[in-house]
């Protein structure tokens, strides 16, 4: 069994065909799924989409891009349904600076308060980074000891990065992008993480394998992604997919399904 810790199916990619989604990813071995809101309307529909089919889980938070959006009506809101038994992570948050679409200080105020809204529920959170390790690292050093966990999800940084982050106790995820000829790098990386920080997404609808590069991404591909990285581990596919939804439902907390 496979497991998607990240994908985004309440998005509009998938509004004429998401209950076929769904089911093509359980035919193709997936476990169960992890939907995870954007923004506020993303959290409601990641929500709805959670309470229509039992191996959907949620995680609420708002993505750095939308930073400058959220105002204190939103957070409550989302602080409100943290507490929901389908609820199993906060966010996505994190930090971009590469695209830069909300101000820094909108980005890293809304990380500290949503990281302090994970701790306060006990729930993990879900990290966005992009061309801000550094800065992303000194926020989460401001919470050491605090019990704080979570996943650096698709991983595109430096090996320094990626020793710091496992330095931290976190976990990480990468993508389909790790299976493009051209991102040896990110292979080479992926060789030192320890199986047991590891986890599987596909960030649908974003970024498909290799083999299905240019369309639109779903959970149902997630198996070609893990092949790949079972090869780079020099284990079977098998043992892979135990050990990575062994490490995701201890994460999330998700038990008997």
């Amino acid at each position: 069994m496979l497991v998607d810790t990240h994908c985004h199916l309440d998005l509009e990619q998938f509004a004429d065909d998401r209950a076929a989604v769904i089911e093509r990813a359980r035919a193709s071995g997936i476990g169960w799924l992890l939907n995870v809101a954007v923004c506020l309307k993303s959290c409601e529909t990641t929500l709805e989409l959670s309470r229509r089919h039992e191996d959907v889980f949620a995680s609420l938070g708002v993505h750095p891009h939308y930073a400058d959006t959220v105002n204190e009506d939103a957070f409550v809101r989302i602080k409100g349904w943290l507490g929901q038994k389908k609820v199993k992570a906060v966010g996505e948050i994190g930090l971009d600076f590469y695209r830069n679409l909300s101000s820094v200080v909108s980005q890293m105020q809304h990380l500290r308060a949503f990281i302090g809204l994970a701790l306060e529920f006990d729930l993990p959170v879900i990290l966005h980074c992009r061309n801000a390790y550094k800065e992303l690292l000194a926020v989460l050093d401001e919470f050491h000891n605090a019990g704080l966990r979570g996943v650096f999800h698709c991983f595109s940084g430096t090996g320094e990065d990626m020793a710091c982050l496992l330095e931290r106790g976190f976990s990480v995820s990468f993508c389909g992008n790790l299976t493009y000829p051209g991102n040896t790098a990110l292979r080479d990386i992926l060789k030192e993480v320890p199986l047991e920080r590891l986890l599987l997404e596909t960030d649908s609808p974003y970024l498909a394998p290799h083999l299905r590069r240019g369309e639109r991404n779903e959970p149902a591909f997630l198996r070609e992604t893990a092949q790949a990285m079972a090869d780079i581990k020099g284990i079977t596919l098998e043992d892979f997919a135990r050990c990575t939804t062994q490490n995701a439902a201890a994460l999330f907390r998700i038990e008997g399904i």
